[in-house]
């Protein structure tokens, strides 16, 4: 299973279903976070932006008990959030994609 998220309200919405399904098929669950290319000089960088604070918070939305009955993984990539999402499915042959939902007019 991969569970892609970029923090937001409505992705720490969706993360208790993806833990839900991992635990109830005892599966693999690779948490995923994509962040804009480190070359990228459209902003400015904070300290929120780093590798390990990212991977920290994905370490975060899973209950610590989690790791008696799935296999967690937690992946950070670089660049655009379609490509690398659709990348690390294919690469960890996902079965399972769970993502949030936003209402685009709200």
């Amino acid at each position: 299973m991969l569970f892609a998220t970029d923090f937001t309200k409505e992705a720490q919405a969706a993360a208790p279903y993806a833990i839900s399904m991992a635990r109830e098929n005892q599966a693999r669950l690779v948490l995923l976070h994509v962040m804009p290319d480190p070359d990228s000089k459209m902003r400015k960088r904070t300290p929120q932006d780093s590798v390990a604070n990212v991977m920290h918070q994905l370490y975060e939305l899973i209950p610590p008990e989690a790791e008696l009955w799935c296999r967690l993984e937690a992946t950070v990539r670089f660049g655009n959030p379609a490509e690398r999402i659709l990348e690390a499915i294919m690469e960890i042959e996902a079965d399972l994609i769970v993502l949030a939902v936003r209402d685009r007019f709200s």
